[in-house]
């Protein structure tokens, strides 16, 4: 389970993993994936600008705000099939 909150209005995001499938408390939540100024791997310099927004429109706001952070707004199964690429490694067992 992931548990999320927008940071423009602090609405709850969780998403939950179950059977292989993923299942979002918002219906319209997005995910906005950037990079700033930074080198390094993905799972150690993204998370400040991986964040989970209750919708599209939240997501382009707090982006419009943070010029320097460039980046893509990601639909959910965007995000999903970027997440599993990004992260899924720290999620296996090493077989």
């Amino acid at each position: 389970m992931i548990t999320s909150s927008d940071p423009l209005n602090d609405a709850p995001v969780t998403v939950t993993f179950s059977d292989g499938r993923a299942s979002w408390n918002q219906p319209g939540a997005v995910v906005f994936a950037g990079c700033g100024d930074c080198d390094g791997p993905s799972e150690q310099v993204s998370c400040g600008y991986l964040n989970f927004f209750a919708s599209p429109a939240s997501a382009r706001d707090w982006a419009s705000q943070h010029p320097g952070i460039t980046g893509s707004v990601l639909d959910q199964a965007r995000a999903e099939t970027l997440g599993a690429e990004t992260f899924g490694w720290l999620l296996s067992d090493g077989t």
